[in-house]
C-alpha cells in the first residue's frame, strides 16, 4: 500500500515527535511506500529550522514524490 504523508507527518519524523519514525519503520518493514506531495515538500522547507537541514533532504530523498494534480489530490 502507498502510504501519502501529509506535512504533519513529515514534520514530526524530521523534529522526532509522536513516535513516528518508529512507526514509519515499521510500516515500511511491512511492504508499505511512503510517499509525499511536492506542496508538503515545500511546506517542510518553509518551516524548516536552523540545523534541520542535513537530516531533511536524505529523509524526503528517501520518498516517493507526487506532482500536484486533480488525480492526486483526489487519491
Amino acid at each position: 500500500m502507498i502510504l501519502l504523508l501529509d506535512t504533519t507527518v513529515l514534520l514530526d519524523v524530521l523534529r522526532a515527535r509522536q513516535n513516528r519514525r518508529s512507526v514509519l519503520a515499521e510500516l515500511v518493514t511491512a511492504g508499505h511506500l511512503l510517499a509525499t506531495a511536492a506542496i508538503n515538500i515545500a511546506e517542510v522547507y518553509a518551516e524548516m529550522r536552523p540545523g534541520e537541514e542535513a537530516a531533511t533532504e536524505p529523509f524526503l530523498s528517501s520518498l516517493e514524490c507526487y506532482p500536484i494534480s486533480g488525480s492526486i489530490a483526489r487519491r
